[in-house]
């Protein structure tokens, strides 16, 4: 499985889109292996402009492998983002949310 970043599948999804991601996006499609999590999608989708627009790419998203999350990960993420910011490894004026998510999840694979 492979998890995008909003920030891929808004330079695939783009009318000017990037064509080279956008055929590595559609490469993974084809082969059924992206997975997408609910801070990906809600970012998406609160960007959507229309009704349309929403319902069509929330069908989209809804057909990918959804990663769900549990008390236990947020507990750990929480964790890990205090860890590395007392470290002084990371500075939370500067890495988003999502970003934090994302170094959780590899992090707990890692384990």
């Amino acid at each position: 499985m492979v998890l995008i970043d909003t920030s891929v599948w808004l330079w695939a999804l783009r009318k000017n889109y990037n064509e080279e991601i956008k055929k590595n996006v559609e490469n993974l499609l084809q082969n059924d292996t992206i997975a997408i999590m609910g801070i990906i999608k809600l970012e998406l989708l609160g960007g959507t402009k229309t009704t349309l627009e929403f319902s069509d790419l929330k069908g989209y998203l809804d057909s990918l492998y959804f990663i769900h999350t549990d008390t236990d990960f947020w507990n750990q993420a929480s964790e890990l983002a205090f860890t590395l910011r007392k470290k002084g490894v990371i500075d939370l004026r500067f890495l988003l949310i999502p970003d934090l998510w994302y170094l959780s999840l590899v992090h707990r694979q890692a384990e």
